[in-house]
């Protein structure tokens, strides 16, 4: 009989017809268990749209099933906020009571909620903390959670300095990337030949900073700065529908493209191997896996400066950084980055000898469905 582990998720689940999405880059996590002849559950909240949404369809597993989180997909009357938490807690707490194992992304409302009760029912748990907790209401329910849980998987190095003053069971999360240690491509030559390629990895969002990549494409045109730009990424169609507007009425149709979601390791690999910049304005971040792949092909990199990269990247030693929400800022680094190679060279090296560290480190674990299940039997 396969063995079974209740995910809380601080994402949601899209349901359009009789299908249920997660987000594709959390696919690899939640298929792997099926090696270890475990179900897995998720408890999160489920929005039905009738919108596109690319992101991995669960009908293509058996062992991965939902629980619903809640009864309304919004909060647009004063009864339904309150009977929807009712009904969370509810669910939250039969959940608690009857399975044994859990699995809890941190920060996340409904996660707080099964903390309270795996708390007080003094359940096994692992979290995983995907973000900065200390800024949370939540913090110190947090707290009390990194202290009592059998193990805790953190991302960056930033977050694990601050999850390690309450546990010593901390290890860094193995990221789901399409790359690994033979794809560290040394042979990375910094020089620009022809137009100059830039390129952005990530869901085609306003919080992962398309817009202010958009603004500061438009300024660099402005300068009359030669550049290619290639968005790669999924969404939901309106999304999708929004910036290409954006990059019509700025006119920038000649230098800015939109590839849409890339699935294929190889194609994925060859964009990252034969772009100059990678360019990643996000407002917020555990740590981004695109960034570990941009670092595994050497590109030179303009970032926005969170909590994220703390310990990891120095400014203008490992990479560009940026303040959020700064599209000149942002044009300013990329056009410097494009006129001077020996920035270009410092940056590839640092990031390069960087990421071999790490993946000498990743190696101790095969993936991050292996980290859970093997804190799971001990």
């Amino acid at each position: 009989m396969k063995k079974r582990i209740i995910i809380i998720p601080n994402s949601e689940v899209t349901k359009k017809g009789d299908t249920y999405n997660v987000l594709k880059s959390q696919k690899e996590f939640y298929k792997n268990f099926e090696d270890y002849d475990y179900n897995v559950s998720i408890a999160a909240i489920i929005r039905e749209s009738e919108k596109e949404f690319f992101g991995w369809n669960l009908a293509e597993s058996h062992h991965v099933d939902c629980i619903r989180q809640n009864l309304f997909n919004s909060h647009n009357s004063t009864l339904k906020k309150p009977i929807n938490y009712f009904f969370i807690f509810f669910i939250a707490l039969f959940n608690v009571l009857r399975y044994k194992k859990f699995y809890v992304f941190l920060p996340g409302n409904i996660s707080a909620i099964y903390l309270i009760f795996l708390l007080l029912f003094k359940k096994e748990f692992g979290l995983y903390v995907r973000g900065d907790f200390t800024q949370y209401r939540e913090y110190f329910l947090y707290k009390i959670a990194l202290k009592k849980a059998k193990y805790v998987i953190t991302t960056g190095n930033f977050v694990r300095e601050k999850a390690q003053e309450f546990s010593n069971v901390v290890e860094p999360v193995v990221p789901m990337m399409n790359t690994s240690k033979k794809d560290l491509y040394y042979q990375k030559s910094t020089v620009i030949t022809g137009i100059p390629s830039l390129l952005f990895i990530g869901r085609l969002s306003h919080e992962k900073g398309i817009n202010d990549l958009i603004d500061a494409a438009e300024l660099l045109q402005k300068n009359e700065i030669k550049f290619h730009l290639n968005l790669v990424g999924g969404g939901e169609k309106e999304w999708f529908d929004s910036v290409k507007e954006k990059i019509i009425k700025k006119k920038l149709e000649h230098c800015v493209f939109i590839l849409g979601a890339v699935s294929n390791k190889r194609k994925l690999n060859d964009l990252l191997k034969s772009s100059d910049i990678f360019v990643f304005p996000s407002h917020h971040e555990g740590f981004p896996r695109v960034v570990y792949e941009a670092m595994t092909f050497g590109l030179p990199m303009v970032l926005t400066n969170i909590n994220a990269y703390y310990n990891t990247f120095k400014n203008y030693d490992d990479c560009s950084m940026v303040n959020i929400q700064s599209p000149k800022e942002l044009a300013d680094e990329i056009s410097k980055l494009i006129s001077d190679e020996n920035i270009r060279k410092k940056y590839s090296k640092s990031v390069l000898k960087k990421m071999s560290s790490y993946y000498r480190e990743f190696n101790e674990n095969k993936n991050h469905t292996f980290q859970v299940v093997k804190n799971l039997s001990q």
